[in-house]
Order: C-alpha cells, then sequence, then structure tokens
C-alpha cells in the first residue's frame, strides 16, 4: 500500500501544480485582458505562461519520481532486512529476548518453545527473575548490573524454568542496547547447554572415583596414598601398598555377561573397602584391578623388618580370604582369588615408588605358591638415584624415548607416535618414568629432562617418512616457564621438523599452574604451528566452556574411561567425549585399548583415533621405523 502511494505521488504532485499554476496564469492574464483589451502580446504572454508551467511541471514530475524511487527502494531494503532478521529470530535455536533494566521482558524469539516450553505470549510481561532458579538470580541480577554499567562480562550459565516445571540450563550473554529505539533494553541471547552440564558433572564426579565400583580411579587413589603417608606419626610409622589382579575375572564376564561381571566387581570393591584399615585408602586401578593403602597400625611392626613381613602378609592373607568368599550373580556363584604384589615402607619415604613396586610385583606373584609378592624398602632397594645420579642420567644421555604410535580406528593407518621417556639405567636397566621424574622435579631438574626429549623427538620424527606427527608429554610446571617457548623452537629448528608435526600433551591440572603466563605461552606456540593436547581428560577440572577457550587441538579420553567402556555409564561417558570433540572440532583420542572388544566399542562410537597396547606397545625407535 504504501509503494503504490509512493509511485503515484510524483504524479499527483505534478499535475496539482500544472492545474493551480495554469489557473493562475489564465486568471492574472485574463484580469488585464478586461482592464486592458485583447492584444496580440497579452496572447503571446498568455502562451508563454502556460508553456512555462508545463515545462516546470514536467521537471518537478521527474524530480519527484526520482526521489521517490530512492525512498522506494530504500524502503525495500529496509523491510528486507526486516525480513532477515525476523526470519533469523524465527529460526534461531537460541533464544532471543529484549529485558528492560527493571527486569520485564518485552520482547521473545519463538524459539522459547522449542527450549523451555512456554509460548512467547507467556514469557513477555513477566519478570525474568521469576523464571531463572533462585540459586542462580544472584548471578543473573550480577550480570545485568554490570551490563547496565557498560561492563564487560562472560557468559553465564543459568538454570531457567521450563513449562513442565523442571529446569534447563543456559549460557546466557547479554548486551545493553540504548542507540536504537527499536532495541532499548537488554539484549538476552541464551542457548541450551544443558547437556554439556550433564556430562560435565558426570566427569566431575568419576574425576576422582571409578563410576562403577566408587573407588578412587587411578589418580585419585595415588594422591590418597601421598595423604596416608603425611598422615603418619613418626619417622618409624610404616606405609603398607597392595596391588591386587583378579584371576581369571574375563570368565565371569563371559559366563553371566558385562552386567553380571559388573555385580561381582562391586561386590570385591566393598569387601576390599571393609576389610581396609581405617584411614587407608582403596581404588581400582585397571578392569580387574583393585589397591589398597593403609599405615601399619602401632605395635604390628614395629619398623623391624621380620615384623613388617608378618603383618603385612597376615594382612594380605585376610583381604585374599574375604574378597575369595563366594559372590552370587545372575543365579551364578563365583570364587575368585587374586594375586597381589605388596610393598611396605617408611611412611616418610617417596609413597608412589611404593605403589610401583607393588605393582611390579603382581607378575611374580602370579607365579608364586601363596600368589603374594612382598618388597620390603623399595626406595632403599630400588631408588636410590638421588641429585647425583639425575645429573649424570641427563649429562651422559642415559635418557632414551620409546614410542607408542596413536592409529586412525577406522582405517588402521598410523596417524602419529607418543614419545615416552625412559631411563636407561647403567646398572638398574630400563626404568619407567615414575621412578625418577617426580625426583626430578622436586630437584629442579625437569626443565633439563623437556629439552632432552624435545631433542629427540623432534629428531626422530624428522627421520620417519609419511608426515607422521610427535606426541611430547610436558611435566604440571613445564608450561608455566617463560622460556619453554623459545627452547621448543630451538628443537623445532636444530632438527628441522614442521612445527605442526610437533604436538605437546599437557593435563588439566598443568592449566591451572600459573594460568596466564600458561595461556600466554600455549598461544605463542599455537601461532607458530604446535599444536596441544589435554591428556587424561576428564581426570581434572577443566570445564567444556574452560576447554573452548584454549587453543588445544585434541583431547585424550583417559584410559579408565576406555578399560570400562562396556559399562553403561563409563560408554555413555565416552560417547559424549567423542560427540564433545566432534562439536569443537578437536581431534579424539582413546587412550588405553587393550582388547578386541573395546576396540570394536570404540570403533562403533565413531571414535577416530586411539592407542594401547592392543594396537601397538610402546617401542624402540627403530622398531617403530620398521613397523611403520
Amino acid at each position: 500500500m504504501r509503494t503504490t502511494t509512493l509511485r503515484s505521488l510524483p504524479g499527483r504532485v505534478s499535475v496539482g501544480y500544472w492545474l493551480a499554476a495554469s489557473l493562475w496564469v489564465a486568471v492574472s492574464d485574463g484580469v488585464l485582458v478586461v482592464v486592458h483589451g485583447l492584444t496580440a502580446a497579452r496572447v503571446i504572454g498568455l502562451a508563454k505562461g502556460l508553456g512555462f508551467v508545463a515545462v516546470t511541471a514536467v521537471a518537478l514530475f521527474v524530480v519527484l519520481r526520482r526521489l521517490t524511487g530512492q525512498v522506494d527502494a530504500a524502503h525495500r531494503r529496509v523491510e528486507e532486512e526486516h525480513e532477515r532478521y525476523e526470519a533469523l529470530v524465527r529460526r534461531s535455536s537460541d533464544i532471543i529476548a529484549i529485558v528492560e533494566p527493571s527486569g520485564v521482558v518485552t520482547f521473545v524469539s519463538p524459539s522459547v518453545t522449542g527450549l523451555l516450553g512456554w509460548t512467547p505470549e507467556q514469557f513477555v510481561a513477566r519478570e525474568l527473575s521469576e523464571l531463572i532458579h533462585p540459586d542462580d538470580r544472584r548471578r543473573a541480577q550480577s550480570m545485568a548490573d554490570a551490563v547496565i554499567a557498560g561492563e564487560g562480562r562472560s557468559p553465564e550459565v543459568i538454570r531457567f524454568l521450563t513449562a513442565d516445571e523442571t529446569w534447563r540450563h543456559l549460557e546466557v550473554t547479554a548486551a545493553l542496547q540504548s542507540a536504537d529505539a527499536t532495541l532499548r533494553g537488554i539484549v538476552v541471547n541464551a542457548r541450551d547447554v544443558s547437556e554439556q552440564v550433564r556430562v560435565e558433572r558426570a566427569l566431575e564426579r568419576v574425576s576422582v572415583r571409578d563410576p562403577l565400583t566408587g573407588l578412587r580411579n587411578r589418580h585419585e587413589f595415588e594422591v590418597g596414598v601421598r595423604d596416608v603417608a603425611l598422615a603418619a606419626h613418626g619417622p618409624d610409622a610404616r606405609l603398607v601398598v597392595l596391588a591386587m589382579d583378579i584371576d581369571r575375572f574375563r570368565e565371569v564376564n563371559e559366563e553371566v555377561g558385562t552386567a553380571g561381571g559388573d555385580e561381582v566387581l562391586r561386590e570385591m570393591a566393598r569387601r576390599l573397602d571393609r576389610v581396609t584399615p581405617p584411614g587407608g585408602v582403596t581404588g581400582r586401578l585397571s578392569a580387574d584391578g583393585l589397591a589398597a593403602a593403609f599405615l601399619l597400625p602401632g605395635g604390628a611392626g614395629g619398623g623391624a623388618p621380620a615384623a613388617d613381613v608378618a603383618a603385612v602378609r597376615a594382612f594380605a592373607e585376610r583381604v585374599r580370604r574375604t574378597l575369595g568368599q563366594p559372590i552370587e550373580a545372575r543365579d551364578r556363584s563365583f570364587s575368585l582369588s587374586v594375586a597381589i604384589g605388596a610393598a611396605v615402607c617408611r611412611a616418610e619415604a617417596a609413597p608412589l615408588e611404593a605403589l610401583l613396586a607393588a605393582e611390579g610385583g603382581l607378575g611374580e606373584a602370579k607365579v608364586l605358591p601363596d600368589r603374594l609378592s612382598l618388597v620390603v624398602d623399595p626406595v632403599s632397594v630400588s631408588s636410590r638415584p638421588r641429585n647425583a645420579e639425575l645429573h649424570d642420567a641427563i649429562a651422559e644421555d642415559q635418557l632414551v624415548l620409546v614410542y607408542q604410535p596413536q592409529q586412525d580406528l577406522q582405517t588402521g593407518r598410523t596417524v602419529g607416535v607418543e614419545a615416552l621417556v625412559r631411563w636407561d639405567h647403567p646398572t638398574r636397566g630400563l626404568l619407567a618414568p615414575g621412578a625418577f621424574l617426580e625426583e626430578a622435579e622436586a630437584n629442579g631438574l625437569q626443565p633439563a629432562i623437556t629439552r632432552r626429549v624435545l631433542d629427540l623427538a623432534t629428531r626422530f620424527a624428522a627421520s620417519v617418512d609419511g608426515g607422521i606427527r610427535v606426541s611430547v608429554n610436558l611435566s604440571l610446571g613445564d608450561l608455566s616457564r617463560r622460556e619453554l617457548a623459545g627452547e621448543v623452537f630451538a628443537a623445532l629448528e636444530r632438527s628441522g621438523l614442521d612445527p605442526f608435526r610437533l604436538r605437546l600433551e599437557l593435563t588439566e591440572r598443568a592449566l591451572l599452574v600459573q594460568p596466564e603466563q600458561s595461556l600466554e605461552t600455549m598461544h605463542e606456540l599455537r601461532a607458530a604451528g604446535v599444536t596441544f593436547s589435554v591428556d587424561d581428560f576428564g581426570t581434572g577440572f577443566s570445564s567444556f566452556s574452560h576447554l573452548r577457550s584454549l587453543p588445544v587441538d585434541e583431547i585424550k579420553i583417559d584410559g579408565s574411561f576406555v578399560a570400562d567402556i562396556r559399562n553403561p555409564r563409563s560408554r555413555a561417558i565416552v560417547r559424549s567425549l567423542i560427540d564433545l570433540g566432534e562439536e569443537i572440532q578437536m581431534d579424539t583420542v582413546a587412550e588405553g585399548i587393550e582388547d578386541e572388544k573395546t576396540l570394536a566399542a570404540l570403533r562403533e562410537l565413531g571414535c577416530p583415533l586411539g592407542q594401547g597396547y592392543l594396537i601397538a606397545r610402546p617401542s624402540p625407535p627403530d622398531a617403530v621405523i620398521d613397523a611403520l
């Protein structure tokens, strides 16, 4: 209607002007004729006047036509923009709302119905705080106050009431619009993050507890071993660590299925928890591996080696009897034995070396008649490499690398290798990282080890055809060192390796050590092409929103989830992490793949990458090159 009116306007105005002006010329000249009489000059003047009027009317028509054409085009553009805006608002899955500074909603997009179940009519004119969870209202008000004051504010996750009286988590951003009269107020954008919050909370639960048994997972068990040792009183307090493997547990799964096997494992975990002395800790270290740590009660051993051995053997026998009692599952009865590796040492010594010694003794325990391997003071026996030896190891190139391939699970192609450091000790053989890295860090030697590993790993990758990537693990404090970026660049320059082929692995906890410096270092390296991976993802404290803000290219699913993938809860977590990686365009690597069923489950879930003993064990450089 408005367009039609605009288009007819030039004609109507021009005709009106022509009629009015012509009438005026005719009347004025007619008066002169009446007064002075008709002459040739009067006729010519009248003709000129009427001709001028006609010309100016045409000119006015042309000018008005052009102006109305421009106005019409501008109006059409505004209408098209308005239609596009309305289409975007209608089709957006996010909620878009306008809220007055007083808190009253004046507009909400139709997507509110899909997310919260309310119609726009039910939502508009309400106080927004009425629909916010009481525990979140203070944060929401704080966000609104900051926006009104012109201060920047990060998105907040806020719970909103749905029409069916449940709560949904929305990530909310807000901005003040005061210049545009049509948008005056606070413009709120909210997107649904309920699923992400659900998975994040599940990860938080299992970051300290095994989801199946409720025992501590490996990382938290290691923390617990340290805590038990710190709780000791006096230099003679003795720490005991037991690692256990359940015999024939796979046969249980084969007979009664995974669900039946889970029932058996949960009952064994409950029994171990009950039998462990007060103040001790228990954990699940692998699919069929349990552990316990505690202090010997006063007088049980007294610090005398023979008495310690007797006390530990007595406790191990009690564990074996308790766990070996029949367990009913799916109308079947199972009596399972366990092999036990045990270590006892002074509590003030290195507690994690006691755990390594206990685990290391499992192989021997399985062939001994009493199924028990016991090491007394493993630190004094096997771990004398203090400062001087570590310095020698670095100076004399005793630190070597083995490499574990990473595979594309869908094609079987090797896409990269993870570099793992070992100490080729002149008298004790090849030592795993647990035997020396903790002490190296405590004595300030970790930076030298990191430089050595970077040099070896980049030289190896540069020598391998096919452009595979090499991953190097960083220690807890490496990322916060200002020198790290320079050390990485120097290793790349010496080796000639393309920076894109180097991936640095860090744990979630490493991101919490001097986070500002760590983030600055990451951005500097990322700008040069070096990529980053978060190792053991799900066992730390990262949130998805935090992860999105980091220059990270890969997440590695912790092996404890992968090993337990036949458990529905662990499977759901693994699936969610795979989906997360795909959503935020990160590589996802499943660690700890040790059997065909686990590999098949990961392939079924669409996991892109994986590593583990089933695919390939860590091997020396030459063996890896031959395999490639």
